[in-house]
């Protein structure tokens, strides 16, 4: 069944996977009356292989081969140079030919969902390329040359095997976006301080210890999501990422934090659960657009003062520490809608939790408290839970 539909201005065919239609030799039967510029979606159709009539559309500029069942691809894929998309997720692809590197003027490029072990070295010949999915692959390492995508802005090597990245991925000067999530990485390189446009970073689920002093110059940086590591601790110069929005380094084994966090002046978002902080630097309370603010499962005996200088906290979770006294001045967390202390050993809450008025969430269970404050019921909006969570006593 052949369908023509419209993608935008351009034409497109769609050939649905019923009787006749589903193998590469009726394919040929078809192809060669299509238009050679319009995008062809081939997506789903159970192909093996390709039809060899469609490596004569020489001005065909998109492809979809989505879904399919393909091994390999065939070297004429190479003189199908005025391609600009071409759609590879979800096939059983275990090596790409090197005549990949002839398609010059692609722009997207997508491997998701494959079994590649390896890319091509020509991959680099891609001048053009400016987004390259290769997730949930079996790359164990990148090609030397990946530093000549000169074009690219998103790289996503999600859920690959990678223990390093080369030194050339600092030549990827415009990358906005690199995920690099669910790999073996142990060490990032030095270079990696030269993407210097990078705004969003994904290195969780990785087996990272430390972090490179370079990761000072991400100056544009307003993502960075290193949870699940093995980070012990974080380089002083992580305070001049100073268009950090949102940073995640939950499930690590930190100790501590450097005094230099409180010079993020844009961080919204801090989640450090799951690790083995002790105690948190003053320079936190200079933190003045913070809003979300993640403390649970660590080793925290008390918190700073300097706290209550978070005017713009909505969200508190110091849950599963050791605390035993809330700040006397917390009443000037005058934003915060939740705050939830359970499995702390606070004795005692103070009068100034009266003072939060947009507070409509409190969990103190699983505490050594024995009254609280009258004050406590000046908050209309409240939801206070005392009780201890299943499982768990007073």
């Amino acid at each position: 069944m052949l369908w023509m539909g419209r993608l935008g201005r351009a034409a497109v065919l769609g050939i649905a996977s019923c009787a006749g239609f589903g193998k590469s030799t009726s394919l040929d039967l078809v192809l060669p009356f299509v238009f050679s510029g319009s995008p062809i979606d081939l997506a789903g159709l159970g192909l093996d292989s390709l039809p060899p009539a469609l490596g004569r559309l020489t001005q065909l500029t998109e492809l979809n081969l989505g879904r399919n069942r393909l091994t390999g691809l065939p070297g004429w894929i190479g003189g199908l140079t005025s391609l600009t998309r071409l759609n590879l997720t979800g096939n059983r692809l275990t090596s790409l030919p090197d005549q990949l590197g002839d398609l010059t003027a692609l722009s997207e490029l997508s491997l998701r969902g494959n079994q590649l072990a390896a890319l091509p070295d020509a991959v680099g010949n891609l001048g053009r390329l400016a987004d390259l999915d290769a997730t949930g692959n079996q790359l164990t390492d990148l090609p030397g040359r990946i530093g000549d995508l000169a074009a690219l802005t998103s790289l996503d090597l999600t859920g690959n095997q990678l223990t390093g990245l080369p030194a050339g991925i600092g030549d990827l000067r415009k990358l906005v976006s690199l995920s690099l999530t669910r790999n073996h990485l142990s060490v990032l390189p030095e270079e990696i301080g030269r993407l210097v446009q990078l705004i969003h970073l994904h290195l969780a689920w990785n087996r990272l210890t430390a972090l490179p002093e370079s990761i000072g110059h991400l100056k544009a940086l307003t993502r960075l999501d290193l949870s699940r590591n093995h980070l012990r601790s974080l380089p002083a110069r992580v305070g001049e990422l100073v268009a950090l929005t949102r940073l995640d380094l939950d499930g690590n084994q930190l100790t501590e934090l450097p005094e230099g966090i409180g010079g993020l002046p844009l961080l919204n978002r801090l989640d450090v659960t799951g690790n083995q902080l002790t105690e948190l630097p003053a320079s936190v309370g200079r933190l003045r657009s913070l809003g979300y603010l993640v403390l649970a499962d660590n080793q925290l005996t008390r918190l700073p003062d300097e706290l209550t200088g978070l005017t713009g906290l909505i969200d508190l979770d110091l849950s599963g520490n050791q605390v035993t006294a809330l700040p006397d001045h917390i009443g000037e967390l005058s934003a915060l809608t939740y705050l939830n202390a359970t499995g702390n050993r606070l004795t005692s809450l103070p009068d100034a939790v009266g003072d939060l008025s947009a507070l409509s969430y409190l969990n103190v269970s699983a505490n050594e408290l024995v009254d609280l404050p009258d004050r406590i019921g000046e908050l209309h909006a409240l939801a206070l839970d005392t009780a201890p969570p299943p499982g768990r006593g007073n």
